[in-house]
């Protein structure tokens, strides 16, 4: 059987946020990722989208098999990544099936730009950062290493696998950094769906329509509209669900100065956004849905008005027949005695992210046909 490339695991990469701590000098970072796919033949996408530095992976294994196999750059140990590319390794023959763990290790022995990566959370998210070169090291001695948050520089892994295999491509905003997508993976292992990948593509704060430039919330990363094209193309992926824009409505205050009113959308605006997604999606063949947006009354800048623009896109996400379906997530999450509020369980206790539960009730929201 022919065989062709899948993202068997993916996360946005964004702006860590400007701190004066944001270089870092001889460490590893280890990445342990949940494999969908059998394969033979592994490859690995890095980014340093948000750099201001070039930046240099001094040497980087692939840890599958029982062994750790050294990845390499057109040949060459490091790979050079310039401020705001990115770049593929070589391919790497080595042997994974599926649900097995593989653990990509990269070492940085100079000064390191850490501009670049993304903070998620769940199950199957599992980094750690160590002092010194482990990058070859399967136990790492415990008092050298530390479990971290973020993901740094480590955009996708790849498989070559049997042509009938495919990835969904998850956009959003922290709702989609949280762990919905890797219960969702867990459940596509329960069900015994072994031809799909989930690919995570969420940015704590981000919005649809803007982004922010200012120190303040450069964390929040790009917008949208500078985004969405780069992250959905993600090797065999050929569908997507949007999960975003509670940021547009819930951010702009007038307090804040780089929170005018001035950037609070219309409801059309935000629709012809979407109806941007959707063109671009379907002339690359891929199937889009969207999901609708949750409750928030309760949030700290919650006002009638608020809920008013959100009713707004929802009624359009559910309506539409240009998009190929939607995921009714409000439906699913929300208080059936106070429908503007998400169910108390469903609550991570802020009435704008969901809790453990919240998230596993979106996975289980998720209608699995739109993923075989």
């Amino acid at each position: 059987m022919d065989k062709k490339w899948v993202a068997v695991w993916g996360n946005a990469t964004c702006v860590t946020g400007n701190f004066p701590e944001r270089y870092g000098k001889d460490f590893t970072l280890r990445y342990t990722i949940r494999n969908m796919f059998d394969t033979d033949h592994i490859r690995l996408r890095f980014s340093n989208i948000a750099g201001e530095d070039e930046i240099t992976i001094t040497r980087a294994f692939i840890g599958a098999d029982g062994k750790y196999i050294p990845v390499t750059f057109n040949g060459a140990e490091s790979g050079v990544i310039g401020a705001g590319d990115e770049i593929n390794s070589d391919e790497i023959q080595v042997s994974a099936k599926r649900g097995d763990d593989i653990t990509v290790s990269m070492y940085f022995e100079g000064f390191t730009d850490m501009s670049s990566a993304i903070y998620t959370e769940g199950p199957l998210e599992r980094g750690i950062y160590a002092e010194g070169d482990f990058s070859d090291t399967e136990d790492i001695p415990i008092e050298k290493y530390a479990p971290i948050g973020r993901c740094y520089f480590l955009n996708s892994v790849s498989v070559l696998t049997d042509c009938d295999k495919h990835a969904a491509v998850l956009f959003g905003d922290s709702i989609t950094a949280q762990s919905w997508p890797d219960w969702l993976t867990m459940r596509l292992f329960k069900n015994s769906i072994d031809n799909c990948s989930v690919i995570r593509r969420g940015v704590s704060g981000a919005r649809v329509l803007g982004q922010y430039d200012c120190v303040q919330y450069k964390g929040y990363g790009l917008s949208g509209k500078n985004r969405y094209e780069r992250e959905i193309n993600a090797d065999g992926a050929d569908r997507i669900i949007v999960f975003y824009g509670i940021n547009d409505i819930i951010h702009p205050d007038g307090e804040n100065p780089f929170r005018p009113w001035s950037n609070y959308p219309t409801a059309e605006e935000m629709i012809d956004e979407f109806r941007r997604y959707i063109k671009i999606a379907h002339e690359k063949n891929m199937k889009i849905y969207f999901a609708t947006l949750l409750p928030i009354k309760g949030w700290r800048t919650y006002l009638p008005k608020r809920d008013i623009l959100r009713s707004e896109i929802n009624e359009w996400i559910r309506t539409n027949t240009e998009a190929d379906g939607f995921v009714d997530f409000d439906a699913a999450l929300r208080d059936l005695d106070d429908t503007l509020s998400l169910k108390k369980e469903f609550n991570s206790g802020d009435c704008l992210h969901p809790s453990i539960d919240g998230a596993k009730a979106l996975a289980e929201a998720v209608d699995l046909d739109i993923l075989k």
